[in-house]
C-alpha cells in the first residue's frame, strides 16, 4: 500500500498544501517516497543483513521500521487537517513536514518490501521469479481495492478539509495490521527452526526438480501453492491470533 501510495501523494500535496504546493509540481514531490525507500534499503537493507545471525534482532528492527511507517501515516492524517495547518500558519513548513514524514514513511518500508520477500522468493530455486509475480499481483490487487476505499473516504471527508486525514488513518489502520503479520512471520521464519526447516526443504525440491528438467505449468502452480501454504502455516499461531485479538 505504501509503495502505490505513490499514486496518490501527489493529489494529496495539491489539496493540502495551502496552494504553496502547484500543480506542476505536485507530482514532483512524490519523489521523496522513492528516495527514502531507496535510502532506506541501502541503509536499513545493509544492517538486517548483518543481523543473520541474530534473529531476534531482526524481528525487532521490522518491528520498529512498521512502527515508524504507521507513525509517519499518522503525521500526514494530522498535517491534513485544516486547524492543523491553520495554527502552523505557514504553507511552505506545512509542505515540508509532509514531505519529510513522506521519506520516512518510505524509509519504513524498504526493508520489508525488498529484503523479506526476496529471501522467502529464494527458497523457490528457478521459479523464483514466478513467486515474485504471483506475490505482487496479489499485493497490488488488494492495494487497488483499499485505495478506492480511501479514494471514497477522502472525497466525502472534503480534500480540502478532514477527508485526507480520514484517508491516512485508515492506511495507518492497515499497514498495523500488516505489521503484525509480518512480525509473526519474521518470528517463525527467522527465530524457529521448524519453519526454516520447512522453507529449506521447499528449496531442495524446487532445486532437485530444477536439476531434473521439470518446470510443466502444473509442477510450477504446485510449488507456488505449496509456498502458500507454507507461509500460512507459519502464521497459524495461538500467539497471533492472541496478537490480532489485542489489534482489534
Amino acid at each position: 500500500m505504501i509503495c502505490t501510495s505513490i499514486r496518490i501523494l501527489g493529489t494529496y500535496f495539491l489539496d493540502t498544501s495551502n496552494s504553496a504546493i502547484s500543480e506542476d509540481q505536485a507530482g514532483a514531490v512524490t519523489v521523496f517516497l522513492s528516495v527514502g525507500m531507496f535510502l532506506g534499503l541501502g541503509f536499513g537493507g545493509s544492517a538486517f543483513a548483518k543481523l543473520s545471525n541474530n534473529s531476534a534482532a531482526r524481528k525487532a528492527m521490522v518491528t520498529r521500521l512498521y512502527i515508524l511507517t504507521v507513525s509517519m501515516c499518522y503525521a500526514l492524517a494530522f498535517l491534513a487537517l485544516t486547524v492543523v495547518r491553520n495554527a502552523i500558519n505557514s504553507p511552505v513548513a506545512v509542505a515540508f513536514l509532509q514531505a519529510a514524514a513522506t521519506f520516512c514513511m518510505g524509509a519504513g518500508v524498504a526493508v520489508q518490501v525488498f529484503c523479506i520477500p526476496a529471501i522467502v522468493g529464494a527458497t523457490f530455486g528457478a521459479n523464483k521469479g514466478l513467486y515474485a509475480a504471483y506475490t505482487d499481483g496479489v499485493a497490488y490487487a488488494v492495494s487497488s481495492i483499499v485505495w478506492r476505499i480511501v479514494g471514497k473516504a477522502v472525497e466525502e471527508g472534503n480534500p480540502q478539509g478532514a477527508g485526507w486525514a480520514y484517508g491516512w488513518a485508515a492506511v495507518a489502520l492497515l499497514v498495523i495490521f500488516a505489521g503484525l503479520l509480518m512480525v509473526g512471520f519474521v518470528e517463525h521464519y527467522f527465530c524457529r527452526a521448524g519453519c526454516i526447516g520447512r522453507l529449506r526443504y521447499t528449496s531442495v525440491v524446487t532445486s532437485s526438480s530444477s536439476t531434473a528438467g521439470g518446470g510443466g505449468l502444473f509442477e510450477i502452480v504446485s510449488k507456488v501453492w505449496m509456498g502458500t501454504g507454507m507461509i500460512l502455516a507459519c502464521l497459524k499461531d495461538p500467539r497471533h491470533k492472541i496478537m490480532l485479538s489485542r489489534a482489534v
